[in-house]
Parts: C-alpha cells; structure tokens; sequence
C-alpha cells in the first residue's frame, strides 16, 4: 500500500505517444479541422524514430537477445529511411536485400555468442 509508482518514460511509452499524437493530427487532417499541408513531407522521416528506439535499445540492453532486438530496429529503420528518401535512387525494389544482409548477420551474431549456462535439472 505504500508503493510508490513512477512513470517512466520508457522507449514503448514514447512510441505509444508519438502514435497517437499522430493518429490525432491525421484523423484531423481527415476531417478537414486542421491543415497538415507540408508536415507530410515530414513523414518521409518517420523510420528515425525505429533507429532511435533501436540504438536506445541495444545501448540499455542486458542481453545479447535484447541487443539483437536494439539491432533489428536500427536496421529495419535504417532500411526504411534509405528506401523512403530514395538514398542514390534506391527504393523499396532495390533495397530489400538488405534485409537479408542484416538477417544474416543477426544468425551469425547469435552463432558466435556465448550461449548462457543452464542449470540442470537435479535427479540426473
């Protein structure tokens, strides 16, 4: 009963806000109460937050899986950005093995990481 709650401003506290402050914008923009005009082009740039909860993620982690998690966002998000902003002309079409570049270096990255040591059950 004497518990103190704190909020936290957590990666998917923040997520979660973002979300629905931009649910809001678009449901008003839809409705024609405000005008978003140019803040779509804004839009184009919405993988940077996926990079920024990533490399909060992979900068916080206290595991290798909570790592690799932290190093998919960033690389999906950087994915994304590269393919949204047509970086050097790539888009969607060209940019797509990519992701099986960061796939296979995720395999590799577990592979080589020092698998955690197990108790084993008693009675054996």
């Amino acid at each position: 009963m004497g518990r103190t709650s704190k909020l936290r401003f957590a990666p998917h506290f923040i997520l979660g806000a973002l979300l629905i402050a931009a649910g809001v914008l678009v449901l008003l923009d839809n409705l024609e109460l405000v005008y978003l005009g140019s803040i779509w082009e804004l839009w184009r740039y919405w993988p940077l937050l996926l990079i920024l909860l990533g490399v909060g993620k992979f900068w916080e982690a206290t595991s290798m899986k909570e790592r690799r998690d932290g190093f998919w966002l960033i690389a999906i998000g950087v994915w994304l950005l590269v393919s949204f902003l047509e970086v050097f002309g790539l888009g969607f079409g060209e940019t797509w093995p990519l992701l099986l570049i960061a796939a296979g270096i995720s395999s590799v990255w577990q592979a080589l990481s020092p698998e955690p040591r197990h108790l084993k059950p008693q009675g054996e």
